[in-house]
């Protein structure tokens, strides 16, 4: 479906969309990465019996390390985040819009019954 008209609320949660779909993007890709390093690890234990790695703690922990160290994931991580917050701002930018409209709205229906019914209501 294409319209042509648009106003602020219809940009904005076209901008949401477009947002959302970008941080669906980052998020498989950070799972992808979690999973490899976690692969890695899981890997390393399986094979060497590494008394580092000898629980699921001490395994998360060099998941974690191995993150950190990671050329690409804590990018994608200040990028998720920022889109996050992102997000967030442009919702209340859509409910601030839409609360406006209906402002407005009333303001027209009350000045409508007034011109038609008297100052009473």
């Amino acid at each position: 479906m294409t319209t042509n008209g648009s106003d602020s609320i219809r940009d904005l949660e076209l901008k949401k969309f477009q947002a959302k779909q970008k941080l669906e993007q980052i998020d498989e890709r950070m799972h992808t990465i979690v999973r490899k390093h976690t692969f890695d690890v899981e890997s390393k234990w399986e094979n060497d019996k590494d008394k580092e790695l000898s629980n699921a703690t001490k395994r998360d922990a060099e998941v974690n390390r191995r993150l950190s160290l990671d050329e690409e994931f804590p990018a994608l991580a200040a990028e998720r985040k920022k889109l996050v917050d992102h997000n967030i701002l442009m919702q209340i930018d859509i409910d601030y819009l839409k609360r406006e409209h209906q402002r407005e709205f009333m303001h027209l229906m009350n000045s409508m019954l007034n011109a038609m019914f008297g100052s009473g209501y």
